[in-house]
């Protein structure tokens, strides 16, 4: 009725997965939303394609914006929100308008609670 195996066998078997090769994480540090006109799809794609398991999106600022008219803080918000086992992102403002501080806080308390929660289940 059961077809038996031998004990060299089931330990065999049992042991696999611990003999073999971890998988490596890869992590791109540099990475923006909205690059020349590229969609948020086409990112998310591109980054799966190449195996990477974790993204940094990096914002360009209110002003003085990339000449590839990068996405700002909102997109990689939106981004970080929605994926948030593998986008993280920073924040960016110009350090010297007045309204540098309201910015960043607006997106810094966000961040905090996006990272956070995936980073402790890892």
């Amino acid at each position: 009725m059961f077809d038996t195996i031998s004990r060299r066998t089931f330990l065999a078997a049992a042991a696999m997965p611990l003999l073999a090769e971890p998988v490596e994480r890869i992590i791109d540090i540099h990475q923006h939303t909205n690059y020349a006109g590229r969609r948020e799809d086409e990112l998310i794609q591109h980054q799966r394609e190449l195996g990477i398991s974790r993204t940094v999106l990096l914002p360009a600022g209110s002003k003085y914006g990339l000449a590839a008219e990068c996405g700002g803080n909102d997109t990689v918000l939106a981004l970080a929100r929605r994926l948030p086992q593998e986008y993280v992102f920073f924040v960016n403002e110009l350090p010297d308008i007045p309204e540098a501080k309201i910015v960043l806080a607006k997106y810094a308390l966000p961040a905090y609670y996006i990272i956070a929660p995936a980073e402790a289940s890892s």
